[in-house]
């Protein structure tokens, strides 16, 4: 996992928290993820786990999750079925961990 990107204040902060998955966050809220899939293909996110995109380039999934995010798209939630508010709760306590560790290995150096 690596230690999350510094950024200025407002902007997206994203941490690798596994070999090809990607958690962004924004002033300390989950903002979506990248999951890049076995062909290579980087899967993109919201904060709902709602698929936003399929990318060939990470930087463009990383975009898509981050224009989302910032209601850019001008794109809304919709309804959430119990399976992907599940999968949402699971994203956000993946990324709480990543922050979490990355905080406790900065203390350790």
């Amino acid at each position: 996992m690596s230690a999350p990107t510094a950024v200025e204040p407002g902007h997206t902060t994203w941490s690798t928290v596994d070999s090809g998955f990607h958690v962004a966050g924004r002033k300390g809220e989950f903002v979506g993820f990248v999951d890049t899939s076995s062909d290579g293909r980087h899967l993109a996110f919201d904060r709902w786990s709602t698929h936003v995109g399929d990318f060939d380039d990470i930087a463009e999934a990383k975009a898509a999750v981050e224009a989302v995010g910032s209601g850019e798209t001008g794109l809304r939630p919709a309804r959430r079925s119990p399976r992907a508010l599940l999968a949402a709760g699971a994203a956000t306590g993946m990324a709480l961990l990543a922050a979490a560790t990355s905080l406790a290995f900065a203390a350790d150096a």
